[in-house]
């Protein structure tokens, strides 16, 4: 995980978070533990796709596996509140 933040930190300063793939896992976990569930599928949804386009076969459906995991989450979570 810290090497995680390490790029994501190195991205801000650089002034290029929004073109961070490190920072999009990043993003996604922060998102998702402040409750902006939204935000961290898009996240996992942008990740998802850079891998997916630069042929990274393996990381690309790491990534779908995280969101569907999340989906699942949101889902079973919040059916009681939601019935």
């Amino acid at each position: 995980m810290s090497q995680l933040l390490d790029a994501a930190r190195a991205a801000v300063e650089a002034g290029a978070w929004a073109d961070a793939v490190e920072a999009l896992e990043l993003r996604a976990q922060a998102a998702y533990g402040n409750g902006d569930f939204e935000a961290a599928i898009t996240a996992w949804e942008s990740l998802h796709g850079h891998h997916a386009t630069h042929g990274d076969a393996t990381e690309a459906a790491r990534t779908a596996a995280m969101l569907a995991m999340y989906l699942m989450m949101d889902t079973g979570l919040m059916s009681p509140v939601r019935g």
